[in-house]
């Protein structure tokens, strides 16, 4: 059986890998063999990560398995193998450097492996992708041969820049209906690219799932992608303006100055990458028209209906690669080619001054991110600046442009009005805190877990899991666990399963709301560590504890919307353990500019981030009680560009 020179996809092995994993090991070796059932402890151990190297077809061409001790700075690969169909062509390379993007996002800075002394070729492998022999092993192996253990240092590189040359991947409902575009990118199903095990930087993503709506798996595959520092098409955030109908007629609006030309129009013309076609035919004349929907939604597929007599456009709707009939996917395929050849990068918006800061507010929220003291605090602090701030709503959309800032003091969420206000501020060139990136990459659990794993921040062992999953993780998972609902806040949507039938009866009710869960190993303090991080550097540290005989910080068990908190204490920034800021910094480092919380635990064997928040907690008498007046400012100056760092200077 012999296969092209495709680069296989690596990700983390799956229960139905298990059949080729145990067929593979039989194959590669006689002594020292790896059981199916060590296979499927190693699918959900902590401590290790296994992953295969997959080929068109879902065909295994080999795995690695790696050893994550917890006592150790290093690294180590227990095993690799590579069908015998498929040496030769580069699979071996692929999993090494698999395994060394394992040890840096895990903070390892060397990896060991051993090999057999007599077996120079897999040596000469070894030394030429970075190994070098560190000492003999005699009699080392079961059949009594030696052994070399070689070594490599990782030093401080970090395979998140080093993007050059990746093979662009094409996401689609069905792989198999989908060969025909293996020869621009490689075809993968949505559940093979959500259970992808390790990143590819920089690499483009195209998203034809058929669903983009809100926490479907097509938004899943969108939101992933970022988190993995792919550039994805469409972003999640296009996907939540494909879905914002507001902006549909926004955009509706300013293209039809662009049709006023046209002597005809079809009733419906499809746009592929920017590129308009009707009838099989590319339509030259709406080409600026079709490049400026692309540019707005970032969609590789749109249909436009448009009001011939009127000359006016009706409707835009992303569509999925099954919406396509066969020669309409033809004209697809040669736009996805052209494309993936020539890209452009997106251009970045500039922020401006500001003096008249609008401060998005619900008065009527149950437990807000700031207390009316703290409010009236910010509030003094914009007059001593020279500025003002105005309270608004929900409401209070249309006025936006009004004001030269956005504050936003309301609990953000994607699917919600305060995401929309980010998004106009940010359209209008308004600065904002919260960021619609920030927001994007804080309140979805699932998008920010994948990202602090694609960056090495320590965290508890975390699992993202389907329906199909379930089952498999609610026998092998280490009790108790925590559960989350990947975009809850406050402690809502968590809950804490001390078996696997009270996982399986949490989670099937939450997948009405969510095609993918997230489960956490349970790790008990007394309290955890908040750091609030400005513009990258700790602005305030707080213990909050946790609320009198309950497991979190906040108790909602009591009904009727009642809340208890447990007790918080303020500390300095100098008596904080160093190490608790210096993963707190770095779990923020990739999120821009801006006002963050990161939640983080100490443990025996660490400081591990829980979370990172987009929308602080800054209450009177809580997170301001070593700064005083001074916190308030201090973000204020950093919104409106007055940081001491930033130099900007304003006059109010």
């Amino acid at each position: 059986m012999k296969h092209r020179a495709y680069i296989p996809i690596v990700r983390q092995a799956a229960r139905e890998d298990l059949d080729a994993l145990v067929a593979l090991e039989n194959e590669a070796f006689q002594h020292d063999v790896i059981s199916r059932r060590s296979f499927r402890r190693y699918l959900t151990s902590g401590s290790s990560r296994l992953l295969v190297a997959e080929l068109p077809g879902q065909t295994v061409a080999g795995y690695i398995l790696v050893h994550l001790p917890a006592s150790r700075r290093g690294a180590r690969i227990y095993s690799v193998a590579v069908a015998a169909f498929a040496r030769g062509h580069g699979i071996g390379l692929h999993l090494l450097r698999a395994a060394d993007d394992v040890a840096r996002e895990a903070h390892r800075t060397e990896v060991t492996l051993e090999v057999r002394a007599s077996d120079e070729r897999t040596r000469g492998l070894y030394e030429f992708v970075g190994y070098r022999e560190d000492r003999a092993l005699p009699s080392y192996y079961e059949d009594g041969a030696d052994g070399v253990r070689m070594v490599k240092h990782l030093g401080g590189q970090t395979s998140l820049h080093a993007t050059p040359g990746r093979v662009p991947v094409v996401v689609v409902d069905e792989r198999e209906r989908s060969q025909d575009l293996e020869t621009w990118g490689r075809v993968l199903s949505t559940a093979e690219y959500l259970a992808l095990g390790v990143a590819s930087p920089g690499r483009i993503v195209i998203n034809l799932s058929s669903s983009y709506e809100h926490m479907a798996r097509g938004y899943y595959v969108s939101l992933l992608a970022e988190a993995r520092a792919e550039r994805c098409f469409p972003g999640a955030d296009n996907l939540l303006d494909i879905n914002w109908k507001r902006i549909h007629r926004r955009a509706l609006t300013e293209l039809e100055p662009l049709l006023s030309g046209m002597d005809s129009l079809p009733d419906t013309a499809l746009v592929f990458f920017g590129k308009v076609y009707s009838d099989g035919m590319r339509l030259e004349p709406l080409s600026v028209m079709g490049s400026s929907l692309f540019d707005r939604f970032r969609c590789p597929i749109l249909k436009v209906t448009f009001r011939q007599r009127a000359h006016t456009l009706l409707d835009i709707e992303a569509l999925g690669l099954h919406r396509l009939s066969s020669d309409e996917r033809k004209l697809f395929a040669g736009a996805l080619s052209r494309f993936l050849k020539s890209r452009d990068p997106l251009p970045a918006p500039m922020p401006r001054a500001a003096a008249s800061i609008a401060m998005l507010v619900n008065p009527d929220e149950a437990v807000p991110p700031s207390d009316e003291k703290a409010l009236q605090a910010f509030e003094r602090a914009a007059l001593d600046m020279g500025a003002r701030i105005t309270r608004i709503d929900r409401g209070d959309l249309h006025r936006l442009a009004q004001f030269d800032a956005l504050f936003i003091r309301e609990t953000t969420r994607l699917d919600h009005h305060t995401y929309r206000f980010a998004r106009k501020a940010r359209e209008e060139h308004i600065p904002v805190y919260d960021t619609p990136e920030a927001i994007l990459k804080c309140t979805n659990k699932v998008y920010l877990f994948e990202m602090l794993r694609a960056r090495g921040i320590p965290t508890p062992p975390t699992f993202v899991f389907d329906r199909r999953r379930l089952s498999e993780l609610a026998r092998t998972l280490t009790y108790p666990a925590v559960l989350k609902v990947p975009d809850s806040a406050f402690s809502l949507g968590v809950h804490l399963v001390a078996s696997g039938d009270e996982l399986r009866d949490r989670s099937r009710p939450l997948f009405r709301e969510s095609d993918l869960l997230l489960v956490q190993s349970f790790v008990e303090t007394r309290f955890d560590w908040r750091i609030g991080i400005l513009d990258g550097k700790p602005l305030f540290a707080c213990q909050y504890f946790m609320a009198e005989g309950h497991w979190q910080i906040m108790d909602h068990s009591g009904g009727e919307g009642a809340v208890r908190f447990g007790d918080s204490r303020t500390v300095t920034l100098s008596d904080t353990p160093s190490h608790v800021l210096h993963v707190a910094r770095a779990a923020t480092r990739s999120m821009g500019r801006g006002l963050f919380g990161v939640d983080v635990k100490e443990t025996p064997t660490g400081a591990l981030v829980i979370e990172v928040n987009d929308n602080p907690n800054i209450d009177a008498g809580v997170e301001d009680a070593v700064l005083g007046d001074a916190l308030y400012t201090r973000v204020l100056r950093s919104l409106v560009g007055q940081g001491p760092d930033s130099g900007f200077s304003a006059h109010f």
